[in-house]
């Protein structure tokens, strides 16, 4: 479960810097 949530944040951290760009 702890991966998953990793996975997760991780994504939405790359997605945010996307949205900045």
């Amino acid at each position: 479960m702890q991966i998953v949530v990793n996975g997760e944040k991780k994504k939405e951290k790359k997605r945010k810097k996307t949205s900045w760009s």
